[in-house]
């Protein structure tokens, strides 16, 4: 994913959160290993945001990701606690715990182990 497109996908990602009724917050600089904070009835959550649009990126109707830091290292409890997929083909968000995130993943948006996270805004207000 190119830098413009990621842009992309944390905008979009801020409206559809805040049309949700969640507040977001980003933070300054780009050191932070998460893309943003996002704020309901005063629980705070740190999210990673990943998008996949690529054709080339779809495996026998599945997508493939790296969930991965820049340097390839795995993300921690500690730094994120919700990794936001958004399948931009299908217009579909994944809101993943980060105890459920593989480095290498593959989802299939017609019927996936993660079916339960899936446009699943609900995982910020539980």
């Amino acid at each position: 994913m190119n830098k413009k497109s990621g842009e992309l996908a944390e905008c979009y990602f801020d409206y559809m959160a805040m049309k949700n009724g969640l507040v977001v917050s980003e933070p300054r600089g780009d050191s932070a290993p998460y893309d943003r904070i996002v704020e309901w009835d005063g629980k705070l959550f740190k999210v990673q945001i990943k998008m996949r649009s690529s054709t080339n990126s779809v495996i026998k109707k599945n997508y493939v990701l790296a969930i991965s830091k820049s340097d390839g290292a795995a993300y921690t409890p500690k730094e994120v606690d919700v990794v936001a997929i958004h399948l931009r083909n299908e217009d579909i968000w994944y809101f993943v715990p980060i105890e459920f995130i593989s480095r290498k993943m593959r989802v299939n948006p017609k019927k996936d182990k993660l079916d339960k996270y899936k446009n699943n805004w609900d995982v910020f207000k539980n």
